[in-house]
């Protein structure tokens, strides 16, 4: 789910990973990814490497990020074009329950706390206000998009999905996949598709590399700050994925550029659809609190 949640602008894989209780595996997991690994590979073989660097979680996280991204790309492509209203709905249930279920967590709140989870909102909510660009992009913009977008996919609440779209960059890289998809289904060869997305996937992995670390060392240090803060990224980030926003189309230096505004259904300019986006909601709400009780129920055994 990690890898569908980061697919929606608005939505964040690391508040998945948060609420299913495998973040601080997942960044501690990221944090051991170090060139002396190496030398365990080479000195005490393939078993001492692969518990050392904790292959199997690392490759079943990874593996679903990636078979969620081949699987749904083409439908997240479709119903971001016909059916946002429906999609965000359903998010905005899931990112809801996640936040209430995460304050549930915290055992005390003390001022120090509430600040925190105030900044987090306060960064969250101005750096959701950036307005998307659109026009062509170099392949090694590229590179620096994968950096900057799983820095932000990896934090609660931040959206690597929508960082991509402030940069110009989310929808071309949604058509390079689903364009590298169909190549491999039809056998045919796109060097260029796959060079462009070599040159993300390079970027993604020293973002991993480089931000993990920042995030351990906080979540080691400040733990109950950082979880504040966490919250508080996703809290700010509630208005984005509001399922009825207007566009407005602005162009600013000679670049076109996207303004998205939340409104109400009544001032919504087109059909509201608020019957199903209320059973929308109501169904990402009961898939994350059926999780919940499912992944507490499991502990107990």
């Amino acid at each position: 789910m990690m890898g569908l949640a980061d697919l929606v602008p608005g939505v964040s894989g690391g508040t998945i990973a948060l609420l299913s209780g495998i973040y601080e595996e997942f960044i501690e997991s990221l944090n051991n990814l170090r060139p002396k690994l190496l030398n365990v590979l080479k000195e005490e073989g393939i078993p001492t490497f692969w518990k050392a660097c904790n292959g199997s979680f690392l490759t079943s996280v990874f593996l679903g990020i990636i078979t969620s991204i081949i699987l749904f790309s083409s439908l997240i492509e479709y119903l971001l074009s016909k059916h946002q209203i429906l999609l965000f709905s359903f998010f905005f249930g899931v990112l809801l329950v996640s936040i209430v279920i995460l304050f549930k967590r915290i055992i005390s709140w003390t001022i120090s706390s509430f600040s925190w989870l105030l900044f987090g909102a306060i960064l969250s909510f101005f750096s959701t206000q950036l307005i998307p660009s659109s026009g062509s992009i170099s392949p090694y913009y590229l590179f620096f998009c994968g950096f900057v977008a799983i820095s932000a996919m990896i934090l609660p609440g931040l959206s690597g999905a929508y960082i991509l779209l402030v940069l110009g960059a989310y929808g071309p890289i949604l058509s390079l996949v689903n364009q590298a998809k169909d190549a491999l289904i039809q056998g045919e060869i796109a060097p260029l598709v796959y060079g462009k997305l070599f040159l993300f996937l390079v970027g993604i992995v020293m973002g991993l590399l480089i931000f993990s670390r920042v995030i351990r060392w906080f979540l080691k240090h400040h733990y109950a700050q950082t979880m504040s803060l966490l919250i508080g990224l996703m809290l700010g980030a509630l208005h984005k994925i509001w399922p009825w926003q207007i566009v407005e189309e602005w162009v600013i230096e000679k670049k076109v550029r996207y303004l998205y505004s939340a409104v109400w259904p009544g001032n919504y300019p087109h059909s509201s659809q608020w019957e199903w986006a209320l059973l929308f909601f109501g169904m990402g709400a009961a898939t994350l609190w059926g999780l919940e009780i499912f992944k507490n129920r499991v502990n107990r055994l």
